[in-house]
């Protein structure tokens, strides 16, 4: 079972990398972090396919070029694309779930109220100076890192919570998310950064459907 928890260690260090990188601009020592792992060849999930090729170059590329941290002309491009993609009134592409879904407001509210209620089920908490919803992509993808990233005892547990919450909500609008922000943004790395988004999920959900058929045949 230990192989299938560092798995899980994996995953989580990928997640909260996402999360990261969504939650706020990049800073001197994500910039240097990105740089020094190879990011996104360091990522623990293999994606395959012809959008994740294009996201593995562009990010490859914009990530040996991403620019010094003093010098402003880049640090300014990065940072106003990061708002236009992940903060309200930027390009028009939320990175909010309730923003992506066909329902009445009081459908909305219910999903914000469901999303809040795995949170507090899972003892995961959201600090947000900008009090974004709890259905902001940065506080999704920190709950499934949080989620795989428990108790070694609960990891059978964790994987089936993460894989039902992946399913239910970040699934249902992340890839429609990351394919029109990855057209409107204005710089290779964010670009490249939203098409990795939507592949990622996707081969997260296969990953943790393995990782429970392989629980099981432990068990067995």
């Amino acid at each position: 079972m230990k192989v299938l928890t560092d798995f899980h260690r994996a995953l989580a260090q990928d997640l909260a990398l996402l999360a990261r990188m969504t939650s706020g601009e990049l800073d001197r020592p994500l910039l240097e972090w990105l740089r020094v792992s190879r990011f996104p060849e360091s990522l623990a999930l293999d994606l395959r396919g012809e959008t994740a090729s294009s996201a593995y170059e562009m990010l490859g590329e914009a990530v040996v070029l991403l620019p010094k941290f003093g010098e402003q002309e880049g640090r300014d491009a990065l940072s106003a694309d990061y708002a236009g993609l992940f903060l309200p009134d930027g390009y028009g592409v939320q990175a909010i779930e309730t923003c992506w879904i066909e329902a009445s407001l009081g459908e909305e509210i219910m999903t914000v109220a469901k999303v809040e209620a795995w949170y507090r089920q899972h003892d995961y908490t959201v600090l947000d100076r900008l009090n974004r919803p709890a259905d902001t992509l940065a506080f999704e993808l920190g709950f499934l890192a949080h989620l795989l990233d428990g108790p070694e005892k609960e990891g059978a547990e964790r994987v089936l919570q993460a894989r039902l919450f992946l399913q239910q909500h970040p699934l249902c609008w992340v890839p429609r998310f990351a394919q029109k922000a990855a057209g409107v943004s204005k710089t290779p790395f964010y670009a490249g950064l939203s098409q990795l988004l939507g592949v990622y999920l996707e081969s997260l959900d296969g990953a943790l459907r393995q990782a429970e058929d392989d629980s099981l045949s432990v068990l067995a």
